[in-house]
């Protein structure tokens, strides 16, 4: 299978085991389900323990006691990236549409630096396909 659509399986089982936590228990396990996100169902697929490491980095970002616990915790300094509130369907739309088209690392609890070092190695491979192709 591609990457995207086992990641779409590993995003759709990783949802399904919050909502049961959710609904099962009355304070929320945020161990227990970090542990199953980030070392079970995407860390089971990462090999090198640095990426390991940087995805559990990340799920702490998003899965931590202070967004429940805060109705204001954001995701990233900026503020941009949040949990809405409660709201019908348009209101979910509407915050989509107010986000970057854009992702900044910003939202994965990363460096700015992070956006040089991907647009260096995007750069580096289309040149690589230019050369390959022209060769």
């Amino acid at each position: 299978k591609p990457w995207y659509q086992r990641r779409v399986a590993i995003t759709a089982g990783s949802v399904k085991q919050l909502r049961m936590f959710l609904n099962q228990y009355e304070e929320l396990p945020i161990d227990a389900i970090s542990y199953l996100t980030g070392e079970c169902n995407y860390g089971g697929r990462v090999t090198d323990s640095h990426d390991r490491r940087v995805i559990i980095g990340i799920l702490e970002k998003f899965y931590n006691q202070d967004i429940v616990n805060n109705a204001d915790y954001k995701f990233s300094e900026s503020g941009k990236y949040f949990a809405p509130k409660d709201g019908d369907y348009d209101s979910y739309l509407e915050y989509i549409k107010s986000l970057p088209i854009l992702t900044k690392p910003e939202v994965f609890n990363m460096h700015s630096n992070a956006d040089i070092t991907k647009d260096q190695k995007r750069k580096k491979y289309r040149l690589r396909l230019c050369v390959d192709t022209t060769a």
